[in-house]
């Protein structure tokens, strides 16, 4: 599988809010090791295997990252976009007012950390194991 900005961009178009576990599994066939998206500055990072790096601008909040970190906040905007009852932009400025700045999505050991502006790992969840569909 290709690894462009295009491809991401897609993959991202074709699996959002509940199909998450889908993207990561296409990320990992992309050679993606790992996601960060930092929406403090709204760019995310792209790191393959191979220490390959791509960047591109993702979504960045429109309020200032809260100072103090709420984790009920954070888990209850998680549980709410992973139902399909938010849509990405919604999401990020819900865990933002909630003390989020990025995430790091781990591929190989299928986790995502939510971090706060100081680096504190605030939560880390566990991302089920999803198996692509075959293409027809």
């Amino acid at each position: 599988m290709e690894f462009s900005l295009a491809a991401i961009n897609l993959a991202q178009q074709t699996y959002t809010g509940i199909d998450f576990p889908l993207l990561v599994a296409t990320f990992e066939k992309m050679g993606i090791t790992q996601v960060i998206t930092n929406i403090d500055s709204g760019i995310t990072r792209y790191e393959r295997h191979n220490g390959t790096i791509l960047s591109s601008p993702s979504f960045k909040t429109t309020s200032a990252v809260a100072a103090r970190a709420l984790k009920p906040a954070v888990q209850l905007s998680l549980a709410k976009h992973q139902r399909g009852d938010s849509d990405f932009p919604a999401f990020c400025e819900e865990i933002a007012a909630a003390g989020i700045a990025y995430w790091i999505i781990d591929t190989k050991n299928l986790t995502c950390d939510y971090y706060t502006l100081d680096k504190t790992l605030l939560l880390s969840e566990a991302i089920p194991k999803a198996v692509l569909p075959t293409p027809s």
